[in-house]
């Protein structure tokens, strides 16, 4: 007996070698048909919140006190929080804990930003004349520029400023000159 293989055991083989590949490829495309049916499925018919159906009643437990009289008060999920306080104040003043203080109005920081705007202008060189009739009254004011759908408009503004307070100074030069402005407040970036 020759142990060479046939022909015929060469070809069954090779056919084998490309079954594992034809299978993968076929269960590629299945799950991918499944997937897109099961997306058109629940786009054509999304769930809906049926509406006849009543959410169940909750029962409440009555409190039992201490002395084992039930009453029909509903006991207050809070109260071993609230029983904690006292605790907490004791060890405070023993100096284990030091107690959180409350922060004052001058250590919140505003969350806002505010500006002076004292023009706003289609043409650049009437926004730097107003900032130069500005200068005038000893105001440094800056241009920026804003870009529309549609056009640009020039801002001439005074600030940043942190606090409303600090636009006082500059709010009374500007109106012991006659320019008219807008106050402008804006979140912190």
């Amino acid at each position: 007996m020759d142990n060479t293989p046939t022909q015929e055991a060469r070809q069954n083989r090779l056919g084998e070698q490309g079954n594992t590949l034809l299978g993968m490829l076929i269960g590629l495309v299945i799950g991918l048909g499944i997937a897109l049916a099961a997306a058109y499925f629940i786009q054509k018919n999304p769930p809906t919140e049926k509406t006849n159906l009543r959410t169940p009643e909750l029962t409440t437990v009555p409190k039992v006190n201490p002395d084992g009289t039930v009453s029909s008060e509903i006991r207050d999920p809070n109260s071993p929080i609230q029983n904690n306080k006292p605790k907490m104040a004791e060890k405070a003043l023993e100096g284990n804990v030091v107690p959180e203080s409350t922060p004052t109005t001058s250590e919140v920081k505003s969350a806002f930003i505010y500006w002076i705007q004292a023009g706003a202008y289609a043409d650049k060189s009437m926004a730097e004349s107003q900032k130069a009739q500005l200068a005038l009254q000893g105001l440094q004011a800056k241009i920026s520029e804003f870009k529309s759908d549609t056009q640009v408009v020039w801002r001439v503004r005074l600030g940043p400023y942190n606090e409303l307070q600090d636009l006082s100074d500059d709010k009374r030069r500007l109106d012991s000159s006659n320019i008219s402005y807008s106050v402008i407040k804006a979140n912190k970036p």
